[in-house]
């Protein structure tokens, strides 16, 4: 079975994460993150085989904030 991981971004803390895309492998979604870092919001990837968030990076200081 191919593993496939799950691309959310939450818009604010307190908000519930919102599924955008899944992606084949850990680079990818890894690339991806990279992509939304500068986007209103926390992303994070979250594998279905283990049932928890994997990864969740920092946000940038100067991410979009509107």
């Amino acid at each position: 079975m191919d593993t496939t991981y799950d691309i959310f971004n939450r818009l604010d803390d307190a908000g519930p994460p919102l599924w955008m895309e899944t992606v084949g492998n850990l680079d990818q979604a890894r690339q991806r993150l990279a992509g939304l870092a500068e986007q209103r919001g926390t992303s994070l990837v979250f594998d279905p085989r283990l049932g928890r968030i994997i990864e969740m990076p920092e946000r940038s200081p100067n991410a979009a904030t509107a």
